[in-house]
């Protein structure tokens, strides 16, 4: 809907996706992390001077950041050709699908998406004075645009200065943290994530790009620039192709060109991180950089010890031929991926253009693999087949993301519907003087708030109850129940007695027992004492709150507080819960407060502190790679006993596959492997472990060392005081996750077809 006004045009207007899509979609595409942002306006602002040409401009192409902390914004200024008003219209008032140009917005569908942070408010002055103005709000709903003959002063909201010239200025209004609103960077931490992010190391080489930080009354400024692709700043690099061309099936006009290096040790960094400067970056020319790749190859060894570029001058152009012609046969979809992620180097998975150029690409990649696995074959593990060596790393993918889901809380459990007390059965402590509290739960019974529930004991002199009489009361967060909290104190005899209650035609018992040494009850304290994440990845935390402690009435909110981490650790959501909206775990008669962390950069740590009323409890996270290592025999860390044990490396890992992450490592050494451990010899006799190692036995063997070993450490791991749980208890709980660590390694190791030839084999000699 539109209106015209004393020479102005004024449009409102809502996203043909609607509102909510358009925030859903932002959301999903920039996260919450303003560096994103920055990085789209970026990339928008260069492609502006793209469309330029050879002018004046174009040589000079100045593109200013400046991030605002007190007053919490971001503003991108350029001055390129700026948009007509009609472009503007176009791009705005009918968002909602991908670019038609296909090349820009790494990550979004373009700077609409920024608004997502707060609210989004753009100016822009086209080359024949008109200006445009766009304001989008943080929901997406009620945006404006309007245009008008420009001004002097618009002109100087543009450059800042009185200059008349065409350009355009983004301004990003960024929520207090307070309303779950992103944080901010810091100059050096903008500064180094810029400079390295994968879509700008060639747009810095083609603008001046300034960056200015205000911190309160102080400001810091720098230019960016590209410091180098690695290989030129490493003189060991060893260069494997130098502008190799690659044949496409099907596209003969294709010819992209290859550079590829390797390097003596892993390429520091987060293969997952935007900034990663291993791989294949895949570029076009002076276009965009689109992401890195290794063609499915990412998890190979060595993998790391590759970095090159592919020049693809093609990618634009099925860009533009699907822009002017439509889809086809050979170009049926823009070949860019709309989410703009790195994985294929940006390409659309199922393009079939992207898929003949991984296929022309892998060759070549696993072959210098190769070359590299032969040349550190004599530091390798000798004797170790490559089969079982892939299997290994099977197995420490599987331990690993079990490792990380680890902690992750119990899916709502809601209460049963009834009349009863929980726990049913309480240990008191002899002539212990403090009140301890059982519930009742009236869930679903049809009983009244404020209902008064009857209250008796069987056996007198064994406990007393402080009210004889208490009333139910409506659980604050939860509308599906009542709740009394009865409490009762222990007496100087031992013995056990009945509680029971009674209110409106319902009944309920409990067993009190009144003990010299009770069974411990789960005080208030989080899952684990130690918790790790991976970079980019989110985990949640828990913290149990024994349901005694709650009260029908007063404070039941957990509160938890991060200490400083530098921005490697962060906090999603709110960091308060309140007890009664949280699960509940049956098992330990406790809710579970679940809080939910992402980990930024590796080698970050950070102290957790949780609080409930008065109480306390601490616990440690640290970003780690979360990557695990099996060994089978490490004649450099040889392990300590006879089985297999599983050890996590303070200090940043030196093993090449994950150098510089924290890792987990899995020393297998079953006492039935030990005579046959060690280097092979030219004895023929003393060779039996080598030449056996791919059997089915010698495999069911070794995951049954790395079950016992994943099992203990992620039980131990859960345990905060091994002396307080019963021994019965942590072998039980011990035997059960073995038992289902097992089954998958199992699977892993062993060949079913092989298992059932070596069965016949061995029943064979048995008879």
């Amino acid at each position: 809907m539109g209106a015209k006004s004393g020479g102005r045009d004024a449009v409102s207007f809502d996203y043909e996706i609607g509102p909510q899509a358009a925030q859903d979609r932002a959301k999903q595409f920039m996260g919450a992390r303003i560096t994103r942002g920055i990085v789209e306006l970026l990339t928008n602002s260069d492609a502006a001077y793209a469309r330029l040409g050879d002018g004046r401009q174009r040589k000079h192409r100045p593109i200013n950041i400046t991030v605002n902390h007190p007053d919490r914004y971001f503003e991108i200024k350029d001055r390129a050709g700026g948009m007509s008003p009609g472009t503007v219209r176009e791009k705005f008032t009918k968002g909602g699908a991908t670019s038609t140009a296909g090349h820009r917005g790494y990550f979004g569908l373009g700077a609409k998406d920024c608004a997502v942070f707060g609210s989004l408010e753009l100016g822009t002055v086209d080359g024949e004075g008109r200006f445009s103005t766009v304001e989008i709000p943080g929901d997406f709903r009620d945006c404006n645009l309007k245009h008008k003959d420009a001004s002097g002063w618009d002109y100087e909201k543009i450059h800042g200065e009185k200059l008349r010239l065409s350009g355009t200025a983004v301004r990003i209004n960024v929520d207090s943290t307070e309303r779950g609103g992103a944080r901010i960077p810091r100059l050096e931490t903008l500064e180094r994530d810029l400079r390295t992010h994968y879509a700008l190391r060639s747009l810095l080489g083609r603008n001046r790009v300034r960056l200015t930080v205000i911190t309160g009354r102080k400001s810091a400024e720098t230019t960016l620039a590209y410091p180098g692709f690695p290989w030129d700043n490493n003189h060991k690099a060893k260069e494997i192709e130098n502008g190799t061309e690659l044949r496409i099936p099907g596209y003969p006009e294709s010819r992209p060109r290859l550079v590829l290096y390797k390097f003596p040790e892993p390429i520091d960094g987060d293969p997952k991180d935007e900034t990663f400067e291993g791989f294949v970056l895949i570029g076009s020319g002076d276009i965009a950089d689109y992401g890195f790749t290794l063609a499915g190859l990412e998890n190979q060894t060595h993998a790391r010890r590759l970095a090159g570029r592919l020049d693809d001058m093609y990618i634009q152009r099925l860009l533009d031929e699907y822009r002017a012609e439509g889809a086809s046969k050979t170009n049926p979809s823009p070949v860019i991926s709309q989410d703009r992620k790195h994985r294929n180097g940006g390409l659309e998975d199922s393009h079939p253009y992207a898929k003949a150029l991984m296929n022309a690409l892998r060759p070549i990649l696993q072959k210098a693999l190769e070359e590299m696995q032969a040349e550190s074959k004599e530091t390798s593990r000798a004797g170790i087949s490559e089969e079982l060596e892939e299997v290994n790393r099977n197995a420490g993918r599987f331990l690993s993301d079990m490792f990380d889901a680890g902690g992750q809380g119990p899916e709502p459990k809601p209460l049963r519907r009834g009349f009863y007390f929980l726990p049913s059965t309480r240990d008191l402590r002899r002539n212990d003087p403090g009140w301890i509290s059982i519930s009742i739960y009236s869930i679903g019974e049809g009983t009244d708030e404020g209902e008064e529930v009857r209250l008796s004991l069987g056996e007198s002199g064994i406990c007393e109850l402080e009210s004889d009489a208490v009333s139910l009361a409506e659980m604050k967060n939860r509308q599906d129940g009542l709740r009394a909290s009865v409490r009762l104190r222990a007496g100087p005899r031992l013995g056990a007695t009945t509680l029971s209650a009674s209110a409106d035609g319902n009944s309920a018992e409990a067993t009190v027992r009144v003990v010299d040494n009770p069974k411990p009850e789960i005080r208030f304290m989080f899952e684990r004492e130690k918790y790790s994440v991976k970079p980019g990845r989110r985990r949640k935390v828990g913290v149990f709150v024994p349901e005694s402690l709650i009260e029908e009435e007063g404070a039941n909110d957990v509160n938890i507080r991060i200490g400083d981490s530098r921005g490697g650790i962060v906090l999603r959501g709110l960091p308060k819960q309140n007890v009664l909206g949280c699960p509940f775990d049956g098992e330990r008669i406790a809710y579970v407060a679940a809080f939910e962390f992402e980990g930024r950069r590796i080698g970050a740590r950070a102290e957790l502190t949780a609080t409930f009323r008065d109480l306390r409890a601490e616990a440690v996270i640290t970003v780690g790679g979360g990557s695990v290592e099996i060994y089978f025999d490490d004649l450099t860390n040889p392990a300590p006993d006879q089985r297999s044990k599983v050890y996590e490396v303070a200090s940043p890992c030196g093993v090449e596959e994950h150098l510089n992450e924290t890792c987990l490592h899995v020393f297998t050494r079953h006492p039935r492997m030990e005579p046959y451990l060690g280097e092979p010899t030219e004895t023929e006799d003393s060779n039996i472990f080598w030449n056996l190692n791919d059997s089915p036995g010698f495999r069911a063997m070794c995951a049954d060392c790395i079950a016992e070993a994943a099992a203990e450490f992620k039980i131990m791991g859960s345990v905060t005081t091994r002396d307080e749980i019963p021994p019965q208890d942590l072998f039980d709980s011990f035997w059960k996750e073995k038992k289902s660590v097992l089954a998958k390694m199992q699977e892993i190791y062993i060949d079913g077809a092989k298992w059932e030839q070596q069965k016949k084999l061995t029943d064979g000699e048995d008879k």
